[in-house]
């Protein structure tokens, strides 16, 4: 009773405001009024959903109306808003810089550490043994979007009166019938720390370019706690004589299975200067599906002087049954020179990974024709906990590898925030680059 003295209160304030309001003539006399309705916005019992220019959805919780819409998933593009490349200028104008794919608010670097003496010199690579362990970087690194599978209309047609639906449930004393429930999208409210464990198997002795190397299979295990919730709108038919159009319904939300066709970017670097590399995706060879920049499609993947090499992935559509196809997730792309991708007798190699997910929406729209019957909403709360977990295992290669390192202690409360660190070296080759990594 008290929703519907609320209900029938905003209908009559919505009237009077209606009543008195002024829309005047050229004349400045007010024009007269033949007659209006009024709709809170709160349903589509006002509106005609089985007209075909209905094309309207409704906000239930906040009363508001807006264009039919279709919920996608959109990559962020750094661009002016005539499609003009951002320059540092501009970005200093706007007030915010970007260093690398990080966007933040202007800063300022600091010394925090410095050892400005040294006693002699050390060769990086002292003994002159060259591994030529590549990395691979991707362009897009991932990819996340949104699909939308609509299945025919389900029309629920009930001609007579509310008791005849009572009837046909066979329960007469029925006070209300639910629908269904309309959900918004799920919502993190808690994530916890992520636990990596980490296995190794026994490890085995081969040989790799002429060296005895030992093989161990290792495997990363990522779970990650994670809390959500999620707000909707409950509907159940009252009785009171209506026709309503529940709209669209989301049958279920469920995940792509597989990798959608993309092209990627690959940039390659520390590899063996002029040595022809097989490009693989997720072990399978893909070399027929990769263009090198410059080169045509399926052409070879050859580094230069410097062991740098580029060109394009295209990952074909996995509609068609000719193609290969990858189940969504992370994959690695991989560059060596082992044409069967093996771990053995490999001269030089470089990886990437590369993250696809996409969520697959069922959608139904549901209309329902009653007789004495009205929508009655509520708003209703869900909450769920989930473990998100990846595993990935890799077969590592355990090479005479011998990095120059260097242990610093950082003192500072809440840490330091490293940006940059200056090396020095007596002498280093102008093409051929080095890897500075910080490790804690």
């Amino acid at each position: 009773r008290i929703a519907n003295v609320e209900y029938y209160t905003q209908l009559s304030l919505l009237e009077t405001q209606t009543q008195n309001l002024q829309i005047q003539d050229a004349q400045g006399f007010d024009r007269f009024k033949n007659g209006f309705i009024v709709d809170n916005m709160t349903g589509h019992g006002v509106g005609d959903p089985t007209n075909l220019d209905y094309k309207v959805s409704m906000d239930m919780s906040n009363g508001l109306m807006r264009p039919m819409f279709n919920s996608e998933s959109v990559q962020f593009i750094e661009a002016g808003s005539d499609g003009s490349t951002i320059t540092e200028s501009k970005r200093a104008n706007s007030n915010y810089q970007k260093t690398g794919a990080l966007i933040t608010l202007p800063y300022t670097e600091v010394t925090s550490i410095e050892q400005p003496y040294a006693s002699h010199y050390e060769n990086v690579n002292p003994f002159s043994v060259f591994t030529w362990a590549g990395s691979v970087t991707l362009d897009p690194p991932s990819d996340e979007w949104k699909e939308t599978n609509r299945v025919p209309d389900l029309i629920v047609n009930q001609q007579g009166s509310y008791d005849t639906l009572l009837n046909t449930l066979g329960n007469p004393n029925l006070e209300s019938v639910e629908i269904d429930t309309i959900w918004n999208e799920w919502q993190d409210t808690w994530v916890g720390t992520p636990v990596e464990t980490t296995t190794q198997s026994s490890s085995r002795i081969g040989r790799s370019g002429g060296w005895t190397v030992r093989f161990a299979d290792i495997t990363n295990t990522t779970s990650q706690q994670v809390s959500q919730t999620r707000t909707g709108i409950r509907s159940a038919i009252v009785p009171q004589i209506v026709q309503t159009s529940l709209g669209d319904k989301v049958l279920s939300v469920g995940f792509v299975p597989f990798i959608r066709s993309r092209t990627i970017n690959f940039t390659a670097t520390r590899l063996k200067p002029n040595t022809k590399v097989y490009p693989f995706f997720d072990n399978v060879a893909v070399a027929s599906y990769v263009t090198p920049t410059g080169g045509s499609l399926g052409g070879d993947l050859i580094s230069d002087d410097n062991g740098a090499l580029s060109g394009s992935f295209t990952i074909p559509d996995p509609t068609s049954n000719s193609n290969p196809r990858w189940r969504t997730g992370k994959k690695i792309f991989r560059l060596t020179t082992n044409s069967t991708n093996g771990e053995t007798n490999v001269e030089t190699s470089a990886e990437g990974e590369y993250n696809a997910q996409g969520l697959l929406n069922t959608v139904q729209n549901t209309v329902i024709s009653t007789r004495e019957s009205t929508l009655a909403r509520q708003t209703v709360t869900d909450t769920q906990n989930i473990t998100r977990t990846s595993t990935r295992t890799t077969t590592e290669v355990i090479q005479w590898i011998d990095p120059i390192a260097q242990t610093f202690l950082v003192d500072d409360t809440g840490g330091v925030f490293a940006t940059s660190i200056d090396v020095y070296f007596k002498s280093k080759d102008a093409n051929i680059p080095v890897t500075l990594q910080i490790r804690e």
